[in-house]
């Protein structure tokens, strides 16, 4: 076994060299030279936008608690910079926020289910982005509506959503379903 006459470490690359002297030189590297490894990381990094992720992904999973103190952290230090980041995200994936939005006040309430932005893409499908009461399209603006009302002890889950426009959506409120058709048929005589 080849063992390092350095640091006596017997672990080593393919190519040769040996892992902890190579990482210590890539170190000094790196603060000998800053300007220039912030540019090489720079383009490296905009290259392998998708391996970065993957990688912050499963640390962030590993480390949930570090994660959350980290971010806490960022938060507090950049209010502005953290809000804008927010709404960005919401804007380019409203399923999604959504779906976090209701989970999070359904927790709150004690009531049980959660459901996904996948699960707002299948109700997209099967509605044929048409609002589930009126029948108008929803492809623009839309709002998760419970069919059984969280405050009349419906769940949270995907069988208890449906998809409505806005009008819709504020008309029913927190009625029971049926109450709310019946006010529907009514108003259609």
């Amino acid at each position: 076994m080849k063992t390092c006459i350095k640091c006596g470490s017997n672990e080593f690359y393919e190519r040769g060299d040996c892992a902890p002297c190579a990482r210590a030189n890539a170190k000094q590297w790196r603060l000998d030279n800053k300007e220039r490894a912030a540019e090489a990381y720079k383009k490296w990094a905009a290259k392998n936008k998708e391996r970065i992720s993957e990688t912050y992904k499963r640390w962030r999973e590993k480390n949930m608690e570090e994660a959350n103190k980290h971010n806490r952290a960022y938060r507090a230090k950049y209010p502005e910079r953290a809000r804008a980041a927010s709404d960005n995200w919401k804007k380019a994936n409203p399923e999604a926020a959504a779906a976090i939005k209701e989970n999070r006040r359904c927790r709150i309430m004690g009531q049980g289910g959660t459901f996904t932005k996948d699960d707002v893409f299948k109700l997209r499908e099967t509605q044929g982005d048409k609002c589930a009461v009126c029948r108008k399209d929803i492809s623009a603006k839309r709002h998760i509506d419970h069919i059984m009302p969280i405050a009349l002890g419906g769940s949270n889950n995907p069988d208890n959503l449906q998809l409505l426009c806005p009008p819709c959506n504020h008309r029913k409120a927190a009625k029971h379903p049926e109450v709310f058709m019946r006010e529907v048929a009514e108003a259609l005589c």
